[in-house]
């Protein structure tokens, strides 16, 4: 159903690095994907949406810039609204990068939460822990960690159209305790605008864009975006 499909462009006046997903429609002879996730560097409002984006960042800064690699796994076309050039998915974005900080970060949050010093924990390590993260847990997995502490990158949706209220939106943040790699996945249904050509229907050939975004900044945190090396989908 989907693969991802990795590009680097350059231009004159910036650099960027594009994952690019993208779903394809042929209304005569079904329907194929692909999935399109390019980080520019030119953010837009959210429209309609008045939930939190999925990539909501918090924590502070590296010191240095960082890499952050991208993999991206559509799960499902939900709905194309020809009509209205939209579509509705469900996609799993993951990102990954190097914090020699985290780990210490999550291990503070989490026992400062476990000792009452905390009294909550805003952004527990795993969506399957939200207002129920126990005190009493020992282990220091996924699912028994608070991560407030982790600096976490805020990612914009350039072309989202809405974020369906009463969305499921999981999500988990992982820190790799035998080295510094930090990942964050989220699973984002969402719906989009997107351009459409019916010049050959009913043969036509349509690619469905999503389209993400970091803020440039004078010092910016993330150096550049990398379409990951593992991804196979």
């Amino acid at each position: 159903w989907g693969f991802l499909r990795k590009t680097t462009e350059a231009s004159e006046t910036r650099t960027r690095t594009c994952s690019r997903m993208k779903m394809t429609t042929e209304m005569a002879r079904g329907l194929g994907l692909l999935v399109l996730l390019c980080l520019a560097a030119a953010p837009l409002p959210v429209a309609r949406s008045q939930m939190s984006l999925p990539f909501t960042g918090q924590g502070l800064e590296p010191a240095e810039p960082v890499d952050v690699y991208v993999s991206a796994m559509l799960e499902r076309l939900l709905d194309v609204d020809d009509k209205n050039y939209r579509f509705t998915n469900i996609v799993y974005v993951y990102l990954s990068w190097t914090d020699d900080r985290a780990h210490d970060l999550m291990m503070e949050s989490t026992r400062a939460y476990r000792n009452g010093t905390k009294e909550e924990c805003a952004r527990p390590c795993s969506s399957d822990s939200v207002g129920s993260l126990s005190r009493e847990s020992e282990g220091f997995h996924y699912h028994d960690a608070c991560c407030d502490g982790i600096w976490l990158p805020t990612i914009e949706m350039l072309n989202v159209y809405e974020l369906p209220e009463g969305r499921l939106q999981p999500y988990g943040i992982i820190k790799d305790e035998e080295s510094d790699a930090v990942a964050w996945w989220v699973a984002i249904h969402a719906t989009y605008f997107t351009p459409m050509d019916f010049h050959r229907f009913p043969f036509d050939h349509q690619e469905l864009d999503m389209q993400f975004s970091f803020t440039p900044e004078i010092d910016p945190a993330i150096k550049s975006f990398i379409p990951s090396a593992t991804s196979t989908r």
